[in-house]
């Protein structure tokens, strides 16, 4: 008897599983928000996390597109959602609730010790941005650099090696992306207490946005449902636990 509720059980799962509906979304390529090799990353474990309180809703991912291409994919139908979007960007369907969030942080050696309180306090120092940090923080952070000493790189992880080998006095940029680039074997030996994080920046959220506008209320309702229980703010405290990092 007990074997027959068993396997009546496990039939109505796999039934479940069978009806599920499969929700296709275009992902980035920056670790560690989306990394492909390992199906995971900050962002994929947010969704994921999200998608498990919708049973009926399967998500499949599409990992390193570029900005234009998972916009391209996502306009003409290609794919059912697609992460990580501003709300400054026009996209039709329906947008989530906030779901993404990146810390913006200047960066120094620990050595160097300097102090960095406000913005001005990075008029005179010698600066690597990524690319469009200029336009993205705006004319009350782009009028205290000088031309002759910030840099801006298309290749973010690269922030790090930068300033690990003093060719910079500050790093400017996202957090986790800094983080994850000390794991890189070309920075071996240094780590996040070799470095002070200042910040400078106000936190930014971004959001998905679904082509069938009908999602984004089960979505939001179990996008609350992971904030209420903890398990978001697990997600962010586990990669920081990951990278050693304590503040």
């Amino acid at each position: 008897m007990r074997s027959l509720i068993v396997s009546i059980c496990m039939l109505f799962l796999s039934m479940n599983t069978l009806q599920a509906r499969d929700i296709s979304i275009a992902m980035g390529s920056i670790e560690p928000y989306f990394i492909s090799k390992q199906d995971s990353g900050i962002f994929t474990d947010l969704i994921r996390a999200t998608f498990r309180k919708i049973p009926e809703l399967q998500p499949s991912f599409r990992f390193g597109l570029t900005n234009k291409v998972r916009w391209n994919l996502y306009e003409v139908g290609k794919v059912d959602a697609v992460a990580n979007i501003f709300d400054s960007v026009d996209a039709d369907g329906c947008r989530t609730d906030e779901l993404f969030r990146f810390s913006d942080v200047a960066i120094t050696r620990k050595s160097s010790n300097l102090k960095l309180n406000e913005l001005v306090d990075l008029s005179g120092q010698t600066i690597i941005s990524f690319e469009g940090a200029r336009g993205f923080f705006g004319e009350k952070y782009s009028k205290h650099l000088s031309d002759e000493k910030y840099f801006e790189t298309k290749v973010q992880a690269s922030q790090a090696r930068m300033l690990i080998t003093k060719r910079v006095d500050v790093s400017v940029g996202d957090l986790f992306i800094f983080l994850n680039a000390l794991q890189d074997p070309a920075n071996v030996g240094a780590s996040p207490a070799d470095f002070d994080y200042h910040m400078l920046f106000p936190q930014i959220s971004t959001r998905m946005a679904f082509k069938d506008a009908s999602l984004c209320a089960p979505f939001n309702k179990a996008l609350k449902e992971i904030r209420d229980n903890g398990e978001y703010e697990e997600i962010y405290d586990m990669y920081l636990k990951r990278y050693n990092f304590t503040q």
